[in-house]
């Protein structure tokens, strides 16, 4: 629950000052570790798409890292999200 408050608040600040979204999307990833399951994907994503926005190095960064703590917890990773199955897509 307050995980998806902050989702919502997160992304409602990114559109108004930069500095705060840059803030709560990092703090909303980083808190998302301490969730289960869907909500920890949930909460992951929505802190990566606000960040590919507004600092898509970062975005990159934490996307390697929610794989790699995928892989090494052995949860497969949605087809969407692997890499090979978006080479030469066009991003939208």
């Amino acid at each position: 629950m307050r995980l998806a408050l902050l989702q919502r608040q997160a992304k409602m600040v990114s559109e108004l000052r930069a500095d705060l979204g840059l803030e709560w999307a990092n703090e909303l990833f980083t808190l998302s570790s301490h969730a289960a399951g869907g909500e920890r994907s949930y909460s992951q994503d929505s802190a990566i798409t606000i960040l590919a926005r507004l600092d898509p190095s970062r975005a990159l960064e934490l996307l390697l890292l929610a794989a790699a703590s995928a892989l090494q917890m052995g949860r497969r990773l949605p087809l969407s999200s692997r890499p090979e199955q978006n080479a030469g897509k066009p991003s939208q």
